[in-house]
């Protein structure tokens, strides 16, 4: 299971392969003018660029929620099936979009953001041994398809612009061949048969899974078994947790991490680094693209140490360290910005700037993305944890869609006002974090934590 999921996760990121924004734009903004004589300004380029980058964001949380509905009503194989199926179809719409209308790449995204959100559900309907695994190949490939992404706009975007849209070919390629791997290979899980009462199917997903096992009808009564306890315990819908007085206090606390996470620079830097130093870093656009593309990398090869603190220290203090550093970097940053704009052209702007984001990737690669991985979100009681982790997913593509959403209008209006204002609302939460995040809030049991995912291991 992990390696289907693996398989699946790293399709879900080449697909999320993005080409140079700076490009895209110019392509946005050439089609509005040839086929429909609009003429923008910078301000309303600016708003239709940041709802165009926040696309893929707002299509993910329609994508989560109809997953989750096709995974427990249809069947979970078909809705991972579809997402291939509509990662293939978005990756040549993409393609074909620059020989034709804009409009064609703005659907491609938002096919590809709806199967984003098909993808993060997929993690919901994992049993939690499995979703941890799984978390940490997002984290992975996600950083590694970012650097793919930032070499090959720097080696060939910036060479001609007729070669962006083949990047596209890449994730298109690649899902064909997953699609193939889960036609031949993938079958429902035996709890989920027997869950549909398919026993004779569910017997033949054994035999598929537990190939080297000698009894198979043991595997079968275990199956059984953990299908009755999974029946007879007791999950909170995301309804009951609001209703309830604590699980609202959990749902409150995991909207808050997320807003911190989110607000972070780190955002803005991933979708405008090119245009950030451009604008601010006083280097022409290849550096630029070629420095984006090094701290890329750089933030990739911290993900095993962050592994590594998290299972060493506690998630609340790491949760807490991680996100105080990315506020005061964030602070350091709005500073260097500041003195940028409003001072002659200097040269250590640039360089304190090209610190400040890798710290800032660094800190979330090594830091945050681990947490992730490991369950911060699932805070709470063990009846709420469903429905946090559910409310969790959703809630982070609707955080990071309003802050991509607000980024870019708000820097060409305010300038390095945008920056303070990311900072300040870091710092709130941060202070909301420490005073509702009370120790022991995080299931941190090892031995409750080993028997749920005993109980969950094969589900």
């Amino acid at each position: 299971m992990t390696v289907l999921g693996t398989v699946f996760r790293l399709a879900v990121s080449l697909c999320t392969l993005n080409a140079n924004y700076d490009v895209i734009n110019g392509l946005m903004r050439r089609s509005l003018k040839i086929h429909y004589n609009i003429v923008m300004g910078p301000t309303m380029s600016s708003v239709m660029w940041g709802a165009f980058c926040s696309t893929i964001f707002i299509f993910a949380f329609f994508g989560s929620l109809s997953f989750y509905w096709i995974s427990k009503v249809v069947s979970r194989r078909k809705g991972i099936i579809f997402c291939q199926l509509l990662f293939i179809f978005s990756s040549f719409l993409a393609l074909w979009s620059y020989y034709d209308l804009f409009e064609l790449l703005f659907f491609s995204h938002a096919i590809t953001g709806f199967s984003v959100g098909l993808g993060v559900s997929f993690l919901e309907i994992s049993d939690s041994t499995t979703r941890r695994c799984l978390v940490k190949v997002a984290a992975a490939t996600a950083w590694i398809s970012t650097v793919i992404g930032s070499v090959m706009a720097s080696k060939f975007v910036l060479g001609s612009e007729l070669t962006w849209p083949f990047l596209y070919l890449f994730p298109a390629v690649f899902n064909m061949f997953c699609l193939t791997f889960y036609l031949g290979v993938y079958k429902e899980t035996p709890v989920y048969l027997l869950s549909l009462a398919e026993t004779s199917l569910a017997m033949e997903s054994i035999k598929f899974y537990y190939e080297n096992s000698e009894n198979h009808e043991e595997n079968l009564e275990e199956m059984q078994r953990l299908h009755r306890e999974s029946c007879n315990r007791l999950d909170f819908t995301l309804l009951e947790t609001l209703q309830d007085h604590v699980g609202r206090k959990y749902i409150i606390l995991s909207g808050i991490i997320v807003i911190a996470i989110q607000f972070s620079i780190l955002w803005p830097f991933t979708l405008f680094g090119t245009e950030i130093f451009l604008r601010f870093g006083h280097v022409d656009r290849s550096s630029s693209t070629f420095i984006v593309a090094i701290i890329f990398i750089m933030a990739t090869l911290c993900l095993p140490i962050g592994f590594r603190l998290s299972s060493i220290f506690s998630p609340r203090k790491l949760l807490i360290f991680s996100i105080a550093c990315l506020s005061m970097i964030s602070m350091i940053c709005s500073a260097t910005i500041f003195v940028a704009e409003t001072q002659p052209p200097q040269s250590w702007p640039a360089l304190l700037l090209i610190v400040t984001f890798s710290l800032t990737l660094i800190v979330h690669s090594s830091l945050v993305e681990p947490l992730l991985s490991n369950g911060l979100i699932v805070i709470g009681e063990r009846r709420f944890q469903r429905a946090i982790f559910h409310f969790a997913s959703n809630f982070t593509f609707l955080s990071a869609f309003l802050a991509t959403l607000l980024f870019y209008p708000l820097q060409q209006a305010i300038g390095y006002g945008v920056y303070m204002i990311f900072t300040a609302i870091q710092l709130v939460a941060l202070g909301v974090i420490v005073r509702l995040h009370a120790k022991g809030t995080i299931a941190e049991n090892n031995g409750e934590t080993q028997q749920a995912d005993e109980e969950n291991r094969t589900n």
